[in-house]
């Protein structure tokens, strides 16, 4: 079974240049920086959504089809925390993985590139998931088309 693994993982080190180190450095950096960016605008998409979850009986003359504000709300508190996985995901894989190249720790190497696949596995599925809703958006707007056409 242990025939079937790249070369690389046979081995105890992983060996990097210092090019690959610095130029991991300053991705480690951004990444770290579009991390904490995403923090920020999560923590502006809850507030929305509490705003919108305690202002949900005023909003009902505008918007009655969505219960006032209260089912927008709760999108915006499931968009919250979708986004806090994801930034949480990618702020653990910068710091790690950028710790691993300081220190060259084969574990916190290891951990980072854990995150980063969780980040992209999770990024993945928001996105197979957003497209079946738009698909069945489009769907059932042809459909009410149709109806509303006859």
């Amino acid at each position: 079974m242990e025939d079937n693994l790249p070369k690389f993982e046979n081995r105890e080190q992983l060996v990097i240049s210092g090019e690959t180190a610095a130029n991991m450095r300053a991705a480690m950096s951004w990444a770290k920086f579009m991390a904490i960016v995403c923090f920020v605008m999560t923590g502006m998409i809850f507030v929305a959504a509490i705003i919108l979850l305690v202002m949900g009986g005023s909003l009902q003359y505008y918007y009655p089809a969505l219960g006032g504000g209260a089912l927008l709300g709760i999108c915006y508190l499931v968009i919250a925390v979708i986004y806090f996985f994801l930034s949480y995901f990618m702020y653990m894989f910068a710091v790690k993985t950028k710790r691993a190249i300081d220190n060259g720790c084969m574990q916190d190497l290891s951990a980072g590139t854990m995150n980063m696949k969780y980040y992209f596995k999770m990024t993945g599925i928001v996105t197979i998931v957003t497209i079946a809703v738009v698909v069945l958006m489009i769907l059932f707007a042809a459909i009410g088309m149709a109806a509303f056409m006859q």
